[in-house]
């Protein structure tokens, strides 16, 4: 590894350590997508379908009482998430009968399929009546995954793609306020930037120690907004929905 390459890679490791505080570019994104998992975790329900699952983090906050399946495409589990689901298989043609889960969570991930549509309404084909899609799918956040990232929804594309696969939305909500959102999208600009940076020359880790307290004081600061202004949902960071198949069995 060059020096070059070293200093990015020391970057992008003492970033993660940081993960949990706001001394970290993405400590709201990480914040939001932890809310989702919780809320996923506490509307689980008999059995649930991950889709998408990575590393089956989902898994570990469920109820024992919860059936969990994982499953993932096997490129995309094999190559860029470097782990092994229950199931491989595609979200959009899923290997599963009719009405075979009481859940199924899309969790950051109808964004990187080309055809959402069918994945919802494959979603919606292996739901038992009552049973609902539990989404959380980013807004204003940068190209990740690439090239495997298609599109960004707004609350209507969710209610339209819900409304044509025979869903009914139960909820529908903005996550993030519009400061937190510009805020995260800064610090990722500026953590891009010095990674740029750091490919090329050495002193660049000193640029990072700079950065820190930027992004500290950006953290706080919409932190603060976001607990002083009203929100509005104009530029929110993500959006958090779930969708009901129509049936006799209520939560």
């Amino acid at each position: 590894m060059t020096s070059t390459a070293g200093s990015a890679h020391r970057l992008r490791r003492w970033a993660h350590a940081l993960r949990h505080s706001p001394l970290h570019p993405q400590w709201f994104a990480f914040g939001y997508k932890e809310r989702a998992l919780r809320e996923a975790a506490a509307a689980a329900r008999g059995a649930l379908l991950d889709v998408g699952c990575a590393d089956g983090v989902l898994r570990s906050r469920l109820d024992a009482a919860v059936a969990y399946t994982g499953l993932d495409y096997p490129g995309t589990a094999t190559n860029l998430y470097h782990t092994r689901p229950g199931v491989f298989g595609d979200a959009q043609r899923l290997p599963f009968l009719d009405a075979s889960f009481d859940r199924v969570a899309l969790l950051d991930v109808l964004e990187h399929l080309p055809r959402p549509d069918e994945a919802l309404q494959e979603a919606a084909r292996v739901l038992r009546p009552g049973g609902a899609v539990l989404i959380h799918v980013p807004f204003a956040y940068p190209l990740h995954d690439r090239p495997f990232d298609f599109w960004r929804l707004t609350e209507h594309g969710l209610a339209a793609l819900a409304g044509r696969a025979g869903l009914t939305p139960r909820v529908i909500a903005a996550r993030g306020h519009a400061v937190e959102t510009a805020v995260l999208l800064m610090n990722l600009a500026l953590a891009q930037g010095l990674l740029a940076a750091a490919a090329r020359f050495r002193p660049a880790l000193l640029l990072g120690v700079l950065l820190a307290p930027v992004v500290l004081a950006a953290n706080l600061f919409g932190w603060v907004c976001a607990r002083c202004l009203p929100a509005v949902d104009f530029l929110p960071l993500s959006y958090w929905a779930v969708l009901e198949r129509a049936g006799d069995a209520r939560d």
